[in-house]
């Protein structure tokens, strides 16, 4: 890791606090001595000590905590006042929870100082607002993450209401918001388990509780489209994609609306009162209703284009820059040896020693690439990192069910009992010759048998079996990913009905937005949820317009 890469990391974790109006940046102390000390970059916060009092406020306010992230306090209260459990800001700003993140006059905007701080938080308190012990919420957390990495539907929402089990939900009194906060900040700290991402990791959320899958279902068995279920996978009973394309269309002739498909969108301009001029390349269309659902970059032979990006530059709407997505993985390492190779293994994403996502699944190895389902899902938070400047590594397990004892136990009974055969033979029946074959020459093990090779030997192959490092230097483009990351910048959405702020009738849909959802259907469920959301939303809005 380069130095301005570990400095940056360490910024990220460890910098943020500020103690009055002048905003000097200052580093929590005992983190960064006890990286330096320990010589890896890790969250240290809950070690720095252990404070009673701090609990019982936790406990105390466990419900306010999500409210606080961007709170306000008058400045001289902030700065005059004593600690006291009666105000959480107050406590917590003590506490070094929270910190002054911007000033406005004399007023401070407090917030969470660094990723260390947000992630304590979020392991404090999670279990706290479910009344479970610590270990009963990451074990359950970790079956649920399990159960969907193997798509057992079922499990997992058995995993989550668990979790969930005892956590109210009401919107109807005013006194009640505060549950609602409760239970929102508790699905907010788990979502992704539910296999989405957006650079706002709360409006996947916030839009798919406003409805249900179940009115997707609901519509196309309207449309005469029946379908079967598939261990969690749709399909129409048909099996052809076919039948979706032809009950649309014709419903759009039922309904005698115009569909032209010829015409290549050039842009999206707005008149001074209120319509939109729709432009293609065989003229153009006034309106007071658009829909952009345009796609993304990805699959170009399929039509995907980065032009799309470009429809709205005469308009004032915020972009996430676009990147693929769902894709192969460069490796810096050289893999020629194993290409062509299928495996099973724990893959997980790692950055400057952390874990940032892991999934059982199947790996595939190319001409210098990483390949697979469980691959292409860590691609996109791999992606996000490289865009950082991070460097970002994969690491794979390739035997998850034996235990680091076990495994070695194996090998080096192996090699009393059969130490004439080839130290190939050691890994036979565990992996694939041509991994093994990687294993061997990457250590640079001479030995040819087994009964050759010393303690060191043995203890680096059992390593590398459940620590096989790739470096990752580079992805899939946009013509081999499944899809495309980034879009309209979700905080310039309504999460109800998909409007752009600022733009009464425009509305965003599908992969034009930026979520991006995991291998396995969420993309396509995503765009035909959003799609009948800005639909519904545009229908309703010209007949109040009507009425």
């Amino acid at each position: 890791m380069s130095e301005e890469t570990t400095i940056g990391e360490m910024q990220s974790l460890y910098d943020g606090y500020h103690f009055s109006s002048n905003m000097q940046n200052v580093y929590n102390p005992y983190s960064v001595l006890s990286a330096f000390s320990r010589g890896r970059l890790n969250s240290y916060w809950i070690a720095s000590g252990s404070n009673e009092m701090l609990f019982k406020m936790l406990e105390k306010f466990a419900k306010d905590i999500p409210t606080l992230d961007g709170c306000l306090i008058d400045a001289d209260y902030l700065e005059e006042s004593d600690v006291n459990m009666i105000d959480p800001k107050l406590f917590l700003y003590q506490a070094g929870y929270l910190t002054i993140k911007s000033v406005d006059g004399n007023t401070y905007v407090l917030g969470y100082p660094n990723r260390e701080v947000k992630k304590a938080v979020s392991e404090l308190v999670l279990p706290m607002l479910l009344s479970k012990s610590i270990p009963d919420v990451s074990n359950e957390i970790l079956q649920m993450r399990t159960a969907l990495n193997v798509e057992d539907v079922d499990r997992a929402m058995l995993n989550l209401k668990q979790l969930i089990a005892n956590t109210p939900y009401s919107t109807q009194k005013r006194e009640n918001f505060v549950l609602e906060e409760h239970f929102r900040f508790i699905l907010k700290n788990i979502f992704y388990l539910c296999g989405y991402s957006s650079a706002n990791e709360f409006f996947p959320f916030q839009f798919v509780t406003t409805g249900s899958h179940n009115d997707v279902m609901d519509f196309f068995e309207s449309l005469g489209v029946s379908s079967y279920d598939d261990n969690g996978y749709i399909y129409p009973a048909s099996l052809q994609a076919s039948t979706i394309v032809w009950a649309l269309t014709d419903r759009l002739r039922m309904l005698d609306i115009e569909n032209s498909t010829s015409e290549e969108v050039l842009g999206v301009t707005q008149e001074k009162d209120g319509t939109y001029i729709v432009t293609t390349d065989k003229g153009g269309y006034r309106t007071v209703q658009v829909i952009l659902a345009p796609g993304g970059a990805a699959a170009p032979k399929l039509g995907g284009s980065d032009r799309v990006y470009r429809l709205l530059d005469d308009l004032n709407v915020r972009f996430v820059k676009p990147h693929p997505a769902l894709c192969k993985l460069k490796c810096h390492e050289d893999i020629s040896d194993m290409s062509g190779v299928r495996a099973k293994a724990v893959v997980r994403l790692m950055c400057d020693g952390e874990e940032y996502d892991h999934e059982r699944g199947e790996v595939q190895f190319a001409s210098g690439y990483l390949s697979g389902i469980a691959v292409f899902n860590m691609s996109i938070q791999c992606i996000d990192l490289m865009e950082t400047g991070k460097k970002p590594y994969i690491e794979l397990e390739l035997v998850p069910d034996i235990s680091d004892d076990m495994l070695a136990d194996r090998m080096r009974r192996f090699a009393e009992v059969n130490g004439r055969r080839r130290v190939e033979a050691m890994l036979n029946g565990i992996v694939n010759e041509k991994v093994a074959g990687y294993i061997i020459k990457s250590l640079g093990i001479k030995a040819s048998e087994a009964a050759r090779l010393d303690v060191d030997d043995i203890t680096s192959i059992c390593d590398m079996l459940k620590h096989m490092r790739f470096n990752i230097d580079g992805f899939g483009s946009y013509e081999d990913s499944q899809a495309a990351s980034g879009g309209v910048d979700t905080l310039q959405l309504r999460a109800d009905n998909l409007e752009l702020d600022g733009y009464r009738g425009l509305y965003a849909a599908g992969e034009y937005v930026d979520v991006t959802g995991k291998c396995g259907g969420y993309n396509i469920m995503w765009a035909v949820i959003s799609g009948m959301r800005a639909g519904e939303s545009a229908g309703k809005r010209i007949k109040d317009d009507q009425n």
